[in-house]
């Protein structure tokens, strides 16, 4: 999350908003939340959240309508970045729906870098986790515990890339 807002704050945005899950129930939502705090951070920025953070699941329709409500709060806005790229997509059908176009008003990233087949003319900037290390480390720790060796530790923090596409 950290690096996908980074892009944003690089390609000049100032007035980003942050489609995300509930931060106090989603562990997932959580730690990107921390991520976007600390790039606003990095940048000088204060993320305000009652401001620029729309609460969504992570559902096409519920980040559409969520998209829509920020805009209500910040009409000013002028990048979006969304927890992940249902909800992105979302976001994208809400701004055009408003008369937005996407990214020549509001650019937008998402989160997984996943290729949605229904939605062929969406080339969305994503943040992509490298799922091969991912298996692999759960499959280690899967391993562990299946032989009585598990440690203690249950987090690992995997690598990625920021994929540039035309949403920014």
């Amino acid at each position: 999350a950290r690096c996908a807002v980074d892009q944003l704050f690089v390609a000049g945005h100032r007035r980003i908003g942050i489609l995300g899950g509930d931060f106090d129930k989603s562990y997932t939502s959580h730690q990107r939340f921390l991520g976007c705090e600390q790039s606003f951070s990095e940048h000088g920025a204060v993320l305000d959240v009652e401001h620029c953070y729309e609460k969504a699941r992570f559902s096409f329709g519920s980040a559409c309508r969520a998209m829509k409500r920020l805009i209500g709060k910040f009409p000013d806005v002028t990048a979006v970045f969304a927890m992940s790229d249902v909800m992105a997509i979302g976001a994208i059908r809400a701004l055009r729906d408003l008369g937005y176009r996407v990214p020549e008003d509001v650019s937008v990233v998402g989160f997984d870098n996943y290729l949605y087949p229904g939605f062929p003319d969406l080339k969305i900037t994503s943040y992509e986790i490298n799922t091969k290390a991912m298996v692999k480390v759960a499959l280690e720790k899967a391993l562990k515990q299946i032989r009585g060796a598990a440690s203690g530790k249950n987090m690992e923090i995997v690598s990625g890339q920021l994929v540039p596409k035309e949403s920014v």
